[in-house]
């Protein structure tokens, strides 16, 4: 390569950043003296649309321990523990790992008591992926778990008991049918016919 070339090819590579870095100044100089869009997050905070599916929110006393919703989730982010299902059951755990959280909005149609819903709550700034898994039931004790245990277990004899009972009085209500209809067909047949009087014929 001759001087000529390379010196062509030196100042067109100076002539080519001077350009580019006037393209670019010139959108900065642009912008410059135009109003800031920032705001002084976290004092202020950001209009978010009220569609944003953000953190759950969820109502531990209405919620039923179904499952539903852990089980509707596709990444299986929702980790739930109760002592009991249904109404009066002790919920012990409801986690949602927001490092596997889609947002998808998924877990919360299934719901049927409606309680699990998206908010647009969206900070979930921390310094350890542990603080991102946040557990939305009350913490409960170990003697209020096994005091509730002890409950459970004692309504569920009760309840077994009461059906035990229903079911020996049908049990016994059709014993005693079947008795008194054999007793009214034992009567019906010790019955002598009756005789035909002869001043009828």
């Amino acid at each position: 390569m001759s001087i000529g070339a390379a010196l062509g090819n030196y100042f067109g590579d100076i002539w080519t950043g001077l350009r580019t870095s006037c393209v670019g100044l010139k959108i900065t100089w642009r912008n410059m003296f135009r109003p800031a869009f920032t705001v002084l997050y976290p004092e202020v905070r950001p209009q978010v649309p009220i569609a944003h599916r953000g953190i759950h929110g969820f109502d531990e006393e209405t919620c039923i321990s179904c499952d539903m919703c852990a089980k509707a989730c596709p990444v299986s982010c929702i980790y739930i523990k109760s002592v009991g299902k249904g109404e009066g059951s002790l919920m012990t755990q409801f986690d949602i790992d927001y490092t596997k959280c889609l947002f998808c909005d998924l877990c919360t149609p299934p719901c049927p008591t409606e309680c699990i819903w998206m908010t647009q709550d969206f900070d979930l700034g921390s310094y350890s992926k542990d603080d991102c898994i946040i557990n939305f039931a009350r913490t409960k004790t170990g003697d209020e778990i096994a005091e509730f245990d002890v409950r459970l277990k004692k309504k569920d004899e009760e309840k077994k008991a009461r059906a035990a009972a229903k079911k020996a009085a049908k049990a016994a209500e059709k014993v005693a049918a079947e008795a008194q209809g054999a007793a009214d067909t034992a009567v019906a047949v010790e019955e002598p016919p009756a005789e035909e009087d002869p001043g009828e014929s």
